[in-house]
C-alpha cells in the first residue's frame, strides 16, 4: 500500500440536502457520446461521492451551476457548488497535462480529490510509440489522433512493462494519492460515472472497433474497486440516433441504418476531444436490448430527442410538450418498459431535459 494513502483512508464526506444512499452506475448504451455528461450534471447533487475511471479520450459535457463543463479526467462534480468528494479509481489511465488543467479549472483541492495510488500515468514514450502505430487508420482511434498514448499505456500495464508509471511515482500527485477502493468501502451515496459506451467495450463491443477497456457497468465497478454486490441500480444513457467517430470506426447494428446530420437537418457533431466529424445512424432496438442485458440496466435516459422532434429543443417541462408528440415519447417508453427498465427522462438540448418520472 502507498505510504501516501494513509492520511486519506477515512476521508470526511459531505452532507447534502438530498442524498441517495446507494451505489449507482451511469453507463453508455451505444458507442459513447450518448449524453452521460448531461445526465450526470442533472443528478449529481444527489450523491456525496463521485468516481471516474477510464482515460482522457472520453470527454463529458454538461452544465453545472449554469456553466458549461467539459471533463476528460475528473468526475463532473469536481466543478459543483455542492463540493462533493471526487475519486479517480485504480483502473484509470491518467494524462498529466489534462488532469492538472482540470484541477486548476475546477478549483478542487486535495481535501476533496482522491486519486488511487495504483492508477497509471501516461509517459511521453508511450505517446510517441502509439503515434507510430496504425490504430488511427485501422480502427479510427481518437486517442492515437490526439496523441494521448492511452492504448499503449494500457498495453504496457497489461504486460507489466518496466517503463510504467503509477501515481506513486509522480511527486506532483502525492497529495492526492489514496487507497480509493478502501475509502469507498466505507462510504455510501456513490455515483460511478462511466465513460464511452457498451458498444465500444473491449470485451463485449464490436471488436476490433473498440476502446482499450471494458466500458460496461461491470468494468466500471472493477476499475473503481467497488464490490459488485453494492450496486443498487444502473442508469443507461441512449441517444435517439447513435454515433460513431469519423473514419473506419466500425459498423452499426444490423437493424440500424447509417444516415447523415444533413439528412436529419441538424448541425454536424464533432467529437469532444479531437473535434472530428461523427458518423450517425438510426435507432437500434437490438443494441438497446443488448446493452440492457450486458449492464443490468434498471433505469434509462434518452437524449437528443430534439433531433427527432425539433420543436422540443430546450424544453424542460413535460407540460410544454404538445399532445400530438406523445406518441413518439410513448414509443420509447414502451421499448424500455418491455424489459423492466424505467425511462426517467428525455434530453432535449445541451442543458435541457424533460423528466418522465421524479428522481429515485
Amino acid at each position: 500500500m502507498s505510504s501516501n494513502s494513509s492520511p486519506k483512508d477515512q476521508g470526511t464526506g459531505t452532507e447534502f440536502v438530498v442524498t441517495d444512499p446507494g451505489v449507482v452506475a451511469v453507463v453508455g448504451g451505444q458507442y459513447g457520446s450518448e449524453g452521460k455528461g448531461l445526465v450526470v450534471s442533472k443528478i449529481h447533487q444527489h450523491y456525496e461521492n463521485h468516481v471516474r475511471v477510464g482515460a482522457a479520450n472520453a470527454g463529458h459535457t454538461g452544465w453545472i451551476s449554469g456553466e458549461k463543463v467539459v471533463s476528460q479526467q475528473l468526475p463532473m462534480a469536481a466543478w459543483s457548488d455542492h463540493e462533493p468528494d471526487c475519486f479517480i479509481g485504480p483502473g484509470a489511465v491518467i494524462s498529466m497535462d489534462i488532469l492538472e488543467r482540470e484541477i486548476a479549472s475546477s478549483g478542487i483541492g486535495s481535501s476533496r480529490l482522491y486519486i488511487d495510488y495504483r492508477a497509471h500515468v501516461i509517459t511521453q514514450d508511450q505517446i510517441e510509440r502509439e503515434a507510430q502505430t496504425d490504430l488511427a487508420e485501422r480502427i479510427g482511434s481518437t486517442s492515437t489522433i490526439a496523441r494521448e498514448g492511452i492504448g499503449t499505456a494500457t498495453s504496457d500495464r497489461v504486460m507489466r512493462s518496466a517503463g510504467c508509471l503509477t501515481v506513486d511515482d509522480v511527486p506532483e500527485l502525492a497529495k492526492y494519492a489514496a487507497d480509493v477502493p478502501y475509502i469507498l468501502s466505507q462510504r455510501e451515496s456513490i455515483l460511478l460515472e462511466g465513460t464511452q459506451g457498451t458498444g465500444l467495450s473491449l470485451t463485449t463491443g464490436q471488436f476490433p472497433f473498440t476502446t482499450s477497456r471494458n466500458s460496461t457497468a461491470a468494468g466500471l465497478l472493477a476499475d473503481s474497486g467497488v464490490a459488485p454486490d453494492r450496486l443498487t441500480r444502473t442508469i443507461g444513457v441512449f441517444r435517439t440516433y447513435p454515433i460513431r467517430v469519423a473514419g473506419n470506426s466500425g459498423p452499426f447494428f444490423d437493424d440500424s441504418v447509417e444516415t447523415s446530420f444533413e439528412a436529419l437537418g441538424v448541425d454536424t457533431e464533432r467529437t469532444t476531444v479531437t473535434k472530428l466529424p461523427r458518423r450517425i445512424a438510426t435507432w437500434s432496438n437490438d443494441q438497446m436490448e443488448s446493452a440492457i442485458a450486458i449492464n443490468g440496466i434498471t433505469h434509462a435516459y434518452v437524449t437528443f430527442l430534439d433531433y427527432m422532434i425539433p420543436e422540443l429543443f430546450g424544453k424542460n417541462d413535460v407540460l410544454d410538450i404538445d399532445v400530438s408528440e406523445y406518441d413518439k415519447l410513448d414509443l420509447f417508453i414502451g421499448r424500455f418498459t418491455k424489459f423492466g427498465v424505467q425511462l426517467m427522462g428525455f434530453g432535449t438540448g445541451p442543458d435541457s431535459m424533460v423528466k418522465t418520472m421524479d428522481y429515485i
